[in-house]
C-alpha cells in the first residue's frame, strides 16, 4: 500500500471532552503497544509541523488521544485510546512536531480507592461487579464466566486495582485495560468475538516467525506461538482470536497476546505486528 492510500484520524482531547482532530493530510506517526498485562499498553504519537496556536494549546491542555487507522475507501478502525502522560514540542530539522506519550487507562485506575466488605457465602461475581463499579470504567464483553463463592467472606481497603487483582485471581481469570475498557479473560482463552483471518490474501506480510523462547513463556502463552506482521489491522488486538494460515503453517486458531501498531503517513511504516499463541 502506498502512502496516499492510508487513512488516519487522531483525536486529541482536553478535560472538557473538546479537542482537535488530525487526518492523513497531516504528517502523523505513531508506535502503539497493547498487551494483556494489567499495566496497560503505552504509545507515542507525533503530529508534525503544527501551527503555533495549535502547538501551545495541546501542550497545555491535552489529556487523551484516540487513534483510528486504516486505508482510504474503507472504514478506519480505532487502534488505541489512552491518557496523555507527557506532551512536548520538539524540533528536528526540517520538521517540528508535537509528541504525546500515552498510557492506556492510567488516569482512571491510578489512585481510585475502595473500602468494602462481603459476608461469607457471597458469590465471587458479586464481589467482582462491586470492584468494577468502583473503578468506573466500562467492561468489554468477552464471554467470561465467574463461578464460586467466598466461603469466609472478604474485605478490601486500599487501591481498587489491587482488589481487582485479588478477585480476578480468585476467579481464575486475568484482566487488562484495552482502549479505556477493562477486559477479563480466562488465562488461555480468546474473547468471544469473530476470528480475524490472517493469510497472504488478507494482508499478511512475509512469513510468521516462530516464538519458541520457553523461558519467557507466561501463563497465557502455553501453545505454539508466532510473531506475525500484517497490513494495518485494527481488529487484531490483545485477546482477539485469529485464524492464521501461511506457507508451512496449516490454518489454526490463535489468541493475540501483544500488538504493536506502527504508522507514518509520510514514511514506510503502516502495519500491525502481533504475538499470537495457539489456543487449547
Amino acid at each position: 500500500m502506498t502512502a496516499f492510500q492510508r487513512a488516519v484520524s487522531v483525536q486529541v482531547g482536553d478535560e472538557r471532552g473538546e479537542g482537535l482532530a488530525f487526518d492523513e493530510r497531516f504528517r502523523v506517526s505513531f508506535e502503539l503497544t497493547k498487551t494483556l498485562e494489567p499495566e496497560g499498553g503505552d504509545g507515542v504519537v507525533r503530529i508534525y509541523n503544527p501551527a503555533p496556536a495549535t502547538r501551545d494549546r495541546l501542550v497545555r491542555d491535552a489529556l487523551f488521544v484516540v487513534v483510528a487507522a486504516g486505508y482510504q475507501g474503507a472504514p478506519v478502525g480505532e487502534i488505541y485510546s489512552g491518557d496523555v502522560v507527557r506532551a512536548v514540542y520538539k524540533h528536528e530539522r526540517p520538521d517540528t512536531y508535537l509528541e504525546f506519550e500515552l498510557t492506556d487507562g492510567a488516569r482512571a485506575i491510578k489512585n481510585t480507592r475502595i473500602s468494602v466488605a462481603f459476608a461469607a457465602g457471597t458469590p465471587i461475581r458479586t464481589v467482582l461487579d462491586a470492584v468494577l463499579n468502583r473503578l468506573d470504567l466500562p467492561v468489554r464483553e468477552t464471554g467470561y464466566e465467574v463461578e464460586g463463592v467466598y466461603q469466609q467472606g472478604v474485605a478490601f481497603t486500599g487501591l481498587a486495582r489491587d482488589a481487582l487483582d485479588r478477585v480476578v485471581a480468585k476467579a481464575g481469570l486475568t484482566w487488562s485495560i484495552q482502549d479505556g475498557r477493562i477486559q477479563i479473560l480466562a488465562p488461555d482463552a480468546p474473547a468471544n468475538t469473530s476470528a480475524v483471518r490472517l493469510t497472504p490474501d488478507t494482508g499478511l506480510i512475509a512469513s510468521p516467525e516462530k516464538l519458541d523462547d520457553r523461558e519467557s513463556e507466561t501463563q497465557r502463552q502455553k501453545g505454539d506461538g508466532y510473531l506475525v506482521r500484517t497490513l494495518m489491522a485494527p481488529k487484531v488486538e490483545p485477546g482477539a482470536s485469529v485464524l492464521l494460515a501461511a506457507q508451512g503453517i496449516d490454518e489454526a486458531e490463535y489468541r493475540v497476546d501483544r500488538v504493536v501498531h506502527l504508522g507514518d503517513t509520510r514514511g514506510n511504516d503502516w502495519y500491525t505486528e502481533a504475538e499470537v499463541y495457539a489456543t487449547p
